[in-house]
């Protein structure tokens, strides 16, 4: 028995497209046990669909650490922004000398950066 190369390609684009489903299943269990304070406010149809978009472009960069996946829906839900097709991130994730892990960790940095910031500009208020 042979498999075309036709045919692989066909179980390979199967077993990616399972792989994102599941992934983003499982990143949405996540949350809701991690901050379900967000979460709640979500419609859950919504919720995973703008998770496993999230997930497709991860995909897109070979982002495929669990915990900066996880981080990069995070971001994704709170910041409601599709930021990995905003073109003032695009430096960093078509950055040539940059690893996926890399790449996403810049980007996860510049968040919780931004955050920082604003909770300390509460502060002083």
């Amino acid at each position: 028995m042979k498999i075309s190369s036709h045919q692989l390609k066909l179980l390979a684009e199967a077993n990616n497209k399972r792989y994102l489903i599941k992934t983003a299943k499982e990143i949405e269990k996540k949350m809701d046990i991690r901050i379900p304070y967000i979460t709640k406010h979500y419609d859950q149809k919504n919720l995973l669909i703008d998770i496993h978009n999230a997930v497709i472009a991860a995909n897109l960069y070979d982002i495929d650490d669990q915990e900066q996946l996880y981080d990069w829906c995070v971001i994704r839900i709170v910041s409601k922004m599709e930021f990995y097709n905003m073109d003032e991130f695009k430096y960093i994730l078509d950055h040539n000398l940059l690893v996926p892990f890399a790449k996403a960790r810049h980007i996860i940095l510049i968040f919780f950066t931004i955050v920082g910031m604003q909770q300390g500009e509460a502060s002083w208020q």
